[in-house]
């Protein structure tokens, strides 16, 4: 009897890829604002995800597959020509939905209730992850509930793509549409949240009037989305200042979007530019002003409050900045954010290495920028790119792991031209400079360099061992094993 249910659901998924599922391919074109302007530099990013019809020319997929993408192309298995979007006719930002009219018929799927959805209930997830059809059996682990609208957990595992795909129950009605993917530290995906199909109901319901797509493209609440969209791609990568500036074109178009004040605030916070970012918080925390009356008399005074708390941080952030100046905090924020990623990689926990060096490289840029470049920085600055072309070369981004190396090099290279004096800074710029070497296969140089790395510091444990690697990738055994001896040493607890 199981069996059969299983094959039946089976047979719904596979008739559902057919007939009511789509692929949706999007293409994002994001201008560059501050890297040299005037040559109009843009990034492109090309995703995809999937949608599924609720009605005859009706699609319903996730907000963030659509919102500030240049191009999408809709596909449906079985037909030679792509589908055209021609109106949106409702969207829910906070929930994460949107719903498409289409020029071309479908076979709806139908809504069930997601109110009698339960724990260990048996689900099948349809759609296009990896952009390969895919039908992915598993149950719900559990419901979350949130003031904006519940979320279902899901034993589902697919990724990328996976957006928009139905989920489906064991009699073949979707009572949740995937949003999104939870990942462990080393970004491996162990879970799937759903949106409930109650909410793509109370969409559908609500709606009222139709929008052209391209008008709805170019109304000012979806290009602020699209730009803080954009802004937190940037952010995310480290980029700092082009967070910033499309930040600003998203608070020009909606001068009291929230989430754009806070993003802006944060980035500003990171790079010390203190004032700058508590009058952001200011701005935030004047949307949410509580006149004076007697009968909110504790929430107006709380208020007020906070408000003067707020006026005096940035004053004592101000006097910080004009004692220590912005390159004592960007250096700290930088060395943090290196540190993480180096204790990251140590630990397996991948996830999030990236981020964290990008920072790191992006802050160290900014202290250089500032005029106030030191062999110290440099050398920092070349570690973290070492540190980013291993995760690459662990990834298998060849290409990508040769350019940070080299990059480290020249690093170096300024390091050096600087002329450093101190014996524990040309030790360290010599140990970056021999790891880099290393890195691309130069062993018998990277062993002069840990040679003069040892001469100058000769008690550090790490300088013995990377210099025991090489010459073990030389084939000289005897004298690598004398290095990792002599390392573990000086340090116990040094990796074998």
């Amino acid at each position: 009897m199981e069996q059969d249910k299983d094959t039946t659901l089976q047979q719904i998924a596979e008739k559902a890829l057919t007939n009511s599922i789509v692929r949706i391919k999007t293409e994002t074109n994001i201008p560059c604002l501050t890297l040299r302007p005037q040559l109009n530099l843009s990034r492109i990013i090309s995703t995809h995800g999937s949608g599924f019809f609720i009605d005859k020319h009706l699609i319903v997929t996730n907000f963030h597959v659509i919102v500030g993408v240049s191009s999408v192309t809709i596909e449906q298995s079985g037909q030679e020509e792509t589908l055209k979007i021609e109106s949106v006719e409702a969207y829910d930002e906070e929930n994460d939905l949107i719903l498409l009219t289409v020029d071309c018929e479908g076979i709806p799927l139908k809504l069930g209730d997601s109110n009698t959805v339960h724990n260990d209930d048996e689900i099948c997830a349809v759609g296009y992850p990896e952009e390969a059809s895919e039908i992915e059996q598993g149950f719900v682990r559990s419901i979350w509930r949130r003031s904006s609208g519940d979320l279902i957990c899901l034993s589902t595992q697919s990724s990328g793509g996976g957006s928009g795909s139905a989920i489906l129950n064991s009699v073949g009605e979707v009572i949740g549409v995937k949003s999104a993917a939870g990942v462990d530290d080393s970004g491996n995906v162990i879970c799937g949240y759903a949106i409930p199909s109650n909410i793509v109901k109370e969409l559908q319901q609500s709606r009222t009037e139709s929008v052209p797509y391209e008008a709805w493209c170019d109304l000012p609440q979806v290009l602020c989305l699209a730009e803080i969209d954009a802004a937190e791609k940037f952010r995310k990568d480290g980029d700092y200042n082009e967070a910033i500036a499309h930040y600003d074109i998203a608070i020009g178009l909606i001068p009291d979007k929230k989430k754009a004040i806070k993003g802006r605030a944060g980035v500003k916070f990171e790079l010390a530019y203190f004032n700058e970012a508590m009058t952001d918080n200011i701005s935030l925390r004047k949307l949410d002003f509580v006149p004076f009356r007697f009968s909110n008399l504790r929430e107006s005074m709380s208020w007020r409050w906070t408000m003067l708390k707020l006026y005096g941080f940035r004053l004592l952030l101000n006097l910080f900045v004009s004692i220590t100046g912005r390159r004592f905090w960007l250096s700290g924020n930088a060395t943090s954010n290196s540190r993480k990623a180096k204790k990251a990689i140590d630990e397996g926990k991948l996830r999030d290495v990236r981020s964290y060096c990008q920072n790191a490289i992006n802050l160290f840029s900014e202290v250089i920028d500032l005029k106030e470049e030191t062999s110290i920085i440099y050398n920092s600055r070349a570690w973290v790119r070492y540190l980013l072309g291993q995760l690459e070369s662990q990834q298998g981004n060849t290409d990508h792991a040769v350019n940070c190396y080299q990059n480290a090099l020249d690093d170096i290279d300024a390091a050096f031209k600087l002329k450093p004096k101190l014996p524990r800074v040309r030790s360290a710029c010599f140990h970056t400079r021999g790891a880099a070497k290393a890195a691309l296969d130069k062993h018998e140089a990277a062993i002069e360099d840990f040679n003069e790395s040892i001469r100058l510091k000769p008690k550090k444990a790490l300088y013995y061992h990377d210099r025991g690697l090489s010459k073990q990738a030389l084939g000289q055994h005897e004298a690598a094993e004398a290095d990792f001896v002599k390392a573990k040493e000086l340090d116990p607890e040094i990796e074998d």
